[in-house]
């Protein structure tokens, strides 16, 4: 199967597992479950979830496990984008091509929403669908933790808020970068290693294969905020212009941004192989998707 067929195919499992774990209920609180399906599920590109299922390949985890954690990561991940398009960050009334959460429904229900993915995901990482070894999953619980909080995630967007008032050099949107973007990309991958037994070497490998595709990955969406096209990206461009936030783009331009996110993916793919050789070439198909992405 091509990486289309394989997105494709992870996609639909992804979102029937979302559905069976958002089930529509005749209660009260039948409006939130609502618009927590209506962000996570039958959008999106579900890149993560993908490196989630990509990286367990290499050691051979059964299917069923991959999908568990890479539902998580996916529920996670909406969960960022719900909040970040919110009056209160990034005033975003678009995302995945259609009106974000808080326009189709009010803002006090995109913000239970997002909170109640983010709380649904770590419900679903205790199960035993995900692991039989309590140890693994608490790993998975502690690491997935990690790159959500103000370790990661959410410490990136505050960041991501002062770089409208600031000068910020290279380091500080990489920084930045690393922790908004590529520390839960770099979760996803390591996610597979630590379903399968991987060893401490083997999972630094991902790790670090996560971090720089991560990294190429919001150049190349910084990329598109400039030059893309908004039918395809699914949301407004020129929107990190228009709220003055500082990235590789609007600091370097476009050639050099380019070629940063370029040398990320060659290391990325070069260190990959080096330690897995063809084990790793789904992964590695995602590193060479990211960088050609148009979306």
């Amino acid at each position: 199967m091509s990486l289309s067929d394989n997105l494709k195919f992870i996609s639909g499992e992804i979102d029937k597992l979302l559905a069976e774990q958002l089930a529509i209920k005749e209660t009260l609180e039948a409006n939130l479950i609502e618009a927590m399906r209506y962000s996570s599920i039958g959008s999106g590109k579900k890149v993560r979830p993908y490196l989630v299922y990509a990286s367990s390949n290499i050691f051979d985890v059964p299917l069923k496990h991959a999908l568990m954690v890479g539902a998580s990561v996916e529920m996670v991940h909406t969960f960022s984008l719900i909040h970040d398009d919110l009056p209160c960050m990034d005033n975003d009334e678009i995302r995945r091509g259609k009106p974000s959460l808080h326009i189709q429904f009010n803002e006090s229900t995109a913000m239970l929403a997002g909170n109640a993915l983010l709380i649904k995901a770590f419900k679903m990482l205790t199960s035993k669908k995900v692991h039989n070894d309590l140890d693994v999953r608490v790993r998975l619980i502690s690491e997935l933790a990690e790159v959500s909080g103000y370790e990661g995630m959410c410490g990136g967007q505050m960041i991501d808020l002062l770089s409208q008032s600031k000068n910020f050099d290279k380091d500080q949107i990489l920084r930045l970068n690393k922790m908004k973007t590529a520390a839960i990309i770099s979760f996803s991958c390591v996610a597979g290693g630590i379903l399968g037994g991987a060893s401490i070497h083997e999972c630094e490998v991902l790790r670090d294969f996560g971090f720089d595709i991560g990294l190429a990955f919001q150049i190349v969406d910084d990329i598109l905020d400039v030059e893309g096209d908004e039918s395809k990206i699914g949301k407004r461009i020129n929107r990190d212009k228009d709220l003055r936030k500082k990235n590789l783009v609007s600091n370097y331009g476009l050639k050099f941004s380019k070629n940063e996110a370029q040398k990320l993916i060659e290391n990325a793919n070069k260190n990959l192989n080096e330690n897995f050789g063809k084990k790793s070439e789904k992964l590695q198909e995602v590193a060479k998707f990211i960088i050609l992405r148009d979306r």
